[in-house]
Parts: structure tokens; sequence; C-alpha cells
């Protein structure tokens, strides 16, 4: 069971609706860790990030937090060049938020 149902899927929705529009070719996946009340938004990205994915990034990142009063939600972006592997999730503190077709 995953901390708190209520909290880990409504702040999934935040973030899945945060990225209609915002995902790029290069954006591999965006994974959720939740940890009591503060979270980590990681994304992976295939390739050299543009200016425009940076721009995405923190919009999304901003978007999500415009949800919550007084968020602990940080931020990891990562490299993963393919044919590397995404990492595995930590079982009961991570869950796939995005994940495109490879």
């Amino acid at each position: 069971m995953k901390p708190d149902d209520l909290t880990w899927n409504m702040l999934l929705l935040h973030i899945q609706r945060a990225l209609v529009g915002q995902v790029s070719s290069s954006l591999r996946a965006v994974v959720l860790r939740l940890n009591g009340n503060s979270a980590l938004l990681k994304f992976f990205f295939d390739g050299e990030m543009t200016d425009l994915d940076w721009s995405d990034v923190h919009g999304i990142y901003g978007e999500v937090l415009a949800y919550y009063d007084d968020p602990d939600i940080q931020l990891e972006v990562n490299r993963l060049d393919m044919p590397e592997k995404l990492p595995s999730l930590e079982k009961d503190s991570e869950s796939w938020a995005y994940m495109r077709r490879e």
C-alpha cells in the first residue's frame, strides 16, 4: 500500500494534468516518489535537453506546486540516454506519472 492513497492519487493526477501538452519527444519518464509529507518529481530525458525542455519542466513543476499551500515537493532532472534502461521503482514509495513507449 502506498502512503495515503488519496494524497498519492491526487498528486499523480496533478502531475499528469501538468504534463498535458508539455511532453517533448526526448522525455522518457516522470516518476513520483512520496515519503511522508514530502515528494520528489524525477524527470528522465534522452539526450541533451533544449531550452524549451528546461522551460517545460519548470512549468510542469510550477503547475504542480500551485495546487498546494505549502508544498514540500522537490525536483530532480536526469539525463538517461537510450539504450540505458529506466531505473526500477522503489516499491511502495514510487510510481510512474509518465513513461513513453520504448
